[in-house]
This record gives structure tokens, C-alpha cells and sequence, in this order.
């Protein structure tokens, strides 16, 4: 018996360095492969095993959506963040503060990178953009998040949270995606200078930390009274952003101050924004899983988060869609996955099965549908061996 259990370990063991295997040729093979092993063989998977294939997805997902198009439109960030790393290449350092002032945190991780690597071409300062964020995502995952879950229900929250992750707006929307990572290890810290410092460096990403944190923080203690006032003041700012965007036209607000800097991107009416039919359907979903009745106590702590995340992202559509959209990036493309999960997670085989229908779905909008205009751009699906890296140099 305990030799069959070695052979069948053993067979698990090499199971999950194929996806290692196949990356240096096809990224797309090594990512989906992974997928696999962890919906198919989740219950078998020891600790090692799902580490592996975590950061396999993690590694051939950044490399697939760094490969993506760039510079085809003026709505992408990277534009302007690709713009900051030129601009930093001279060693001039100072040129942080000058350049994004208090959202100073990104410009130094540019820095880094010229220190370490020198000038790199797009495709690679797009993949330690989107990389390190997929680290800081499963280090959460497994160190907070799925601490109390048991073992045999860990690879399939990694395989949904995964899933759903959304690494192409970790290179888009990078300094607010960093910022909502950072949040998750303020409001998981055990120390009141731990919760600061993390707030204080998700601050130094994107300012509308200093929005979100204290609300999230205020939902754990006082969740029916966050939910009204957060309720009202989004109805009131739906009411009054027309004149909001006046007083800033004119001059009246402070340009300069966090936040009210913010609005120069909606008075030039970059701020309309349609939320896809997936994205609207998986995010009713969510809700109605946590409105069911259950004994769950992971879920019931996960429950007026849902609840609040739900409401602001329709209610902030009566200000304008774009808000709504980047208010709510924490849980539509970070945790979207992981919430599905918790939701899903006593219906066993249907829960499988939903993650198995998501990735081919993935797969298909990859190859096929709008992701297929924006992926592939730097190197095709597959190629010689490390092909990705020898066309960057």
C-alpha cells in the first residue's frame, strides 16, 4: 500500500513539471495544462504540487499577456507608463516625484528594473509588471486567504481564483491594481504599524487608497452603516458629478490634491465605460451565491464585502461607468475568482465542473475571440525554444 501511494505522489510529482516543460516553447500550452492538473487531480495535489502549478499559471500567464498589443489606442495606461521608464532610464531618480508626485511607488519599481536589467524592451517591462502582481495575488492566496480551508479544497480555490484573475488589467490599470494587492495585506495585517505601512504603500501606488481602505476597514466594524452612507453618498455624487466636473473645469477644486486630481480624466470624457455581459452575469452570480442561506462561516465573513463591492458597482454607474470600473477592480478582476469559490465551494462536483467551463471559455475568447485581437502581438502561440525571450533581445 504505501508503495502504491509513493508511485501514484511520485506520478503526481512529474504530472506538474510538464507545464515547466512545455513554457520555454508554448506559454498557452503550459497555462491551460496547469489549469487542468489542478481541477482534475485538486483532491490528490499535496502542498508542493499546488505551489508548483500556481506559479507555473503565474509565470506562463504573465508571459502570455505581456506578449499582448501595445500603443494601438490612447485609453491604454501602459502608454504613459511605458513613457515613465523612458524618462527614468537617464538616472535621473528625482524624476518620480516630478512625474506622478505622491503616487511615487511604481516610478521606483521602474528604477529597479533599469538597475537590474537596463533598458528592456515593452514586452518585458509589461511582464514584471503583470508577474510580480500574480506573486503578490498568490502569496495572499495562500498564506491568508486559504488558511483555514482544507487541503483537499485549496487546489481548486487556486484553480478559480486564478482563473478569474485578471492579468491583462494588472498591465493596464497597474499603479490601482497594485494598490487594491496592497489593501488585501493592510486588512489581513495582525499589527496596527503593519496595517499602516500597508496602507501608507498602497497610498504611494494610487491615492484612491485613501478612499477604499477606511470604508473596507469600516464595513468589518460597522457593516449596515457603511453599506447606507456609502450608499447615499454614491447617489448624491450621481446627482451632483455633472456640477463636480463644472467646479473642476472652472478652477474652483484643487487640482493638485489627491483624489480631486483624479477628475481631470473624466472632464475630458475619458470615463464612459459599458461592462461586458460576462462580467455583469459572473458578478450577479456572486451575489446570489452569498444571498443564499448558509452555515458557512468563511462565507458569512466574506458577506457584507459581496454585499458592499455589488452595490457600489452598480450604484457608482449613476456617476459614470468608469468609475464604477476602476472603484470596483479589487473585486472583479482580483478576487472575482476566489468570491466564486467561497460561493461554490460546498457544491462539489458542480463546482468543478463551472471551473472547467471557464477555462474553456477562456481558451476560446484567447484564440479566438477579442483577447485573440490584443494577445500574440510580441510572439506567436508558439515558437522554438524560449523564443519569447530571444525576440526581446
Amino acid at each position: 500500500m504505501l508503495v502504491a501511494l509513493d508511485s501514484r505522489h511520485c506520478g503526481l510529482y512529474v504530472a506538474c513539471l510538464l507545464p515547466y516543460m512545455a513554457l520555454p516553447f508554448c506559454p498557452l500550452f503550459s497555462f491551460i495544462l496547469a489549469f487542468l492538473l489542478l481541477l482534475a487531480c485538486g483532491r490528490e495535489l499535496d502542498g508542493l504540487c499546488r505551489i508548483a502549478l500556481g506559479v507555473g499559471i503565474i509565470l506562463s500567464g504573465s508571459i502570455l499577456y505581456a506578449s499582448r498589443m501595445y500603443f494601438h489606442w490612447e485609453g491604454d495606461d501602459f502608454i504613459r507608463y511605458f513613457a515613465t521608464y523612458r524618462t527614468l532610464l537617464n538616472g535621473d531618480i528625482m524624476q518620480v516625484f516630478s512625474l506622478y508626485k505622491l503616487e511615487c511607488a511604481l516610478g521606483f519599481w521602474y528604477v529597479v528594473l533599469i538597475a537590474l536589467f537596463g533598458e528592456l524592451e515593452p514586452a518585458s517591462v509589461l511582464f514584471w509588471t503583470i508577474f510580480p502582481a500574480g506573486v503578490l495575488f498568490y502569496i495572499w492566496l495562500e498564506k491568508y486567504a486559504m488558511s483555514e480551508l482544507k487541503q483537499s479544497e485549496k487546489s481548486l480555490c487556486l484553480a478559480l481564483s486564478l482563473l478569474f484573475f485578471d492579468f491583462y488589467i494588472a498591465s493596464e490599470y497597474t499603479r490601482q491594481f497594485f494598490a487594491s494587492l496592497v489593501i488585501l495585506y493592510a486588512l489581513y495585517a495582525r499589527t496596527t504599524l503593519g496595517k499602516l505601512f500597508a496602507i501608507a504603500l498602497a497610498t504611494l501606488f494610487h491615492t484612491s487608497t485613501l478612499l477604499i481602505a477606511p470604508l473596507l476597514f469600516a464595513l468589518r466594524h460597522y457593516p449596515r452603516a457603511t453599506l447606507a452612507i456609502s450608499f447615499a453618498v454614491v447617489v448624491l455624487a450621481g446627482l451632483a458629478f455633472p456640477q463636480i466636473l463644472a467646479l473642476y473645469n472652472s478652477g474652483a477644486l484643487p487640482r493638485e490634491l489627491p483624489l480631486f486630481d483624479k477628475l481631470g480624466f473624466y472632464a475630458l470624457g475619458f470615463g464612459e465605460f459599458m461592462p461586458n455581459a460576462i462580467e455583469l452575469g459572473l458578478v450577479i452570480m456572486v451575489a446570489g451565491l452569498f444571498l443564499l442561506p448558509t452555515n458557512d462561516p468563511i462565507k458569512k465573513r466574506w458577506f457584507f464585502f459581496v454585499v458592499w463591492f455589488v452595490m457600489m458597482y452598480f450604484a457608482l454607474h449613476l456617476v459614470i461607468g468608469g468609475i464604477a470600473h476602476r472603484f470596483t477592480i479589487l473585486f472583479t478582476t482580483i478576487l472575482l475568482g476566489f468570491l466564486l469559490f467561497v460561493g461554490l465551494r460546498r457544491l462539489g462536483i458542480a463546482a468543478v465542473c463551472f471551473g472547467g467551463g471557464a477555462l474553456l471559455y477562456k481558451l476560446k475568447t484567447m484564440l479566438f475571440g477579442k483577447e485573440h485581437i490584443y494577445l500574440f502581438d510580441s510572439y506567436g502561440i508558439y515558437g522554438e525554444w524560449f523564443y519569447y525571450i530571444f525576440k526581446e533581445l
